[in-house]
């Protein structure tokens, strides 16, 4: 198992990952790794391929060359559902949590690729599906008390708040018990109370050694949460380090921070 400089287990190495859509490089020879445990931050300006790197993390998109490794296994190009079930889940920036199911169901709908029973168990309801169905739906109780939760458990997604929503999604990611959690913009449409709240959730997740990668444009935040920090513009990685680094990195500056 690769270790990186300070002793700790590495959960996610990317090497030289491009990606082309057109005539339009959004990556670049993307490499990094990310350490067990720790909250990575990806930043950089509109259109500087973030997006992108977690579509192709996610399996959402192929990179057209590079490789990812989680652990020692080699998921380039695999599909979606197959890198959830390895151990990365991801949220998005617009949310995408069911309206119309209750926040129970919600989580519920996230342990599905750790369930072993098939769709034959579940039409018949035999007593081996009964007992994972209970299972799964105390786990899923846990994690709605994890997140404050549990008093709308039963309740519509469309009846709770968005600052609720934004935490059942993660709560929901987490169902799948991730080794890598992938948030996109966790604060985007939220106040500053609600954002200092939800960025609290997020610190509270390292105490159960949940590596995260972090996009983010709220800086207030991610100097906040973030152990380390990767900077993208035009598709190409142009620094990272430790958040005071980046925050004294001139060439960021005067790429991103400096429009802050």
């Amino acid at each position: 198992m690769n270790k990186d400089t300070n002793n700790s287990r590495i959960i996610l190495q990317a090497m030289e990952l491009d990606k082309s859509f057109g005539g339009l490089k959004a990556l670049d020879c993307i490499t990094f790794s990310l350490s067990e445990g720790r909250i990575s931050a990806l930043i950089g300006p509109n259109g500087a391929g973030k997006t992108t790197l977690l579509n192709v993390i996610s399996g959402m998109e192929a990179p057209d060359s590079g490789r990812i490794f989680l652990e020692d296994s080699d998921i380039t190009g695999l599909k979606t559902w197959e890198i959830t079930k390895r151990g990365i889940c991801r949220t998005f920036q617009s949310g995408r949590v069911f309206q119309n199911m209750t926040v129970l169901e919600n989580v519920l709908t996230g342990m599905h690729t750790s369930a072993n029973s098939g769709w034959l168990a579940g039409m018949f309801h035999w007593p081996w599906e009964r007992k994972e169905e209970k299972e799964l739906k105390t786990k899923a109780l846990g994690l709605l008390e994890l997140f404050s939760l549990a008093d709308v458990a039963y309740e519509p997604v469309s009846n709770i708040p968005l600052i609720l929503q934004r935490k059942l999604e993660i709560a929901r990611a987490l169902g799948s018990s991730p080794k890598l959690l992938l948030l996109d913009e966790p604060v985007a449409g939220l106040n500053m109370k609600e954002t200092e709240e939800l960025g609290e959730t997020i610190r509270n997740l390292s105490r159960f050694r949940i590596t995260i990668l972090l996009v983010e444009h709220d800086m207030n935040l991610v100097m906040s949460l973030a152990d380390w920090i990767i900077v993208l513009q035009h598709g190409q990685k142009i620094a990272e380090g430790k958040p005071l680094e980046i925050r004294n990195n001139p060439e960021v500056i005067s790429a991103y921070l400096g429009n802050q």
